[in-house]
């Protein structure tokens, strides 16, 4: 794997970094409960619309820097299981593309529920504006388990440049670690988190390429 995929991987790891960032100007609130799932907090009520404002952008920008990962291990698949490789790439496309506009969707949630000033009718206008995007939701969440699959099987089976130790660098696994620890404290942006462990953790278990010399 040469450098340029390398850096890709990083690329994605930052990415992921710079949405948890996103994750947290949504759901971390000083005095107030952890925002967590789908429901409304009325710290969205109290707190300045900026907030919402940058994690949206945030977030935007950091998919694309997410999709650089998902395309180097892509690459790195691909020449072993090519099949395999087209359906994990699927996987990152619609885990990426639609999931930064359900992050975007999340926000503009809470940037209604806050700018109504959190009252019951402004709940039932950012509830209904959430559901009626849920496809979004969907396609992100099936997109991001048909590529967790696909690399969790591949590397688990030998057939990929990876030692198979490395299949544990994976979201699903990495975010049910995390969940573990939910009764002690709640960890905002868990998925993010996930992706960030996942790209680096397949960065750093990569075999350094043979030298010519030591072909010879």
């Amino acid at each position: 794997m040469d450098r340029t995929h390398k850096n890709l991987l990083l690329a994605g790891m930052c990415g992921n970094l710079l949405c948890w960032v996103g994750d947290v100007l949504l759901s971390v609130f000083p005095g107030h409960e952890t925002v967590s799932g789908l429901t409304l907090s009325p710290a969205w009520a109290a707190a300045p619309l900026w907030r919402f404002s940058l994690s949206a952008v945030l977030g935007g920008i950091a998919m694309m820097a997410v999709l650089c990962g998902f395309y180097a291990v892509y690459q790195m698949l691909k020449p072993d299981v090519p099949k395999a490789a087209g359906l994990f790439m699927l996987g990152g496309l619609l885990g990426c593309i639609p999931g930064a506009v359900m992050h975007m969707q999340c926000t503009a949630t809470a940037w209604i529920y806050g700018r109504l000033g959190g009252t019951e009718e402004a709940g039932i206008v950012a509830m209904d504006f959430f559901t009626a995007h849920m496809p979004l939701l969907v396609l992100c969440t099936a997109g991001l388990l048909l590529a967790c699959a696909v690399l969790f099987v591949c590397v688990a089976r030998g057939k990929t440049c990876l030692p198979r130790r490395a299949a544990v660098f994976n979201i699903l696994i990495i975010m049910t670690v995390l969940s573990l620890l939910k009764p002690l404290v709640v960890i905002p942006g868990a998925m993010n988190l996930g992706g960030a462990g996942m790209f680096l953790g397949l960065r750093c278990c990569l075999r350094p390429p043979i030298s010519k010399g030591a072909e010879t």
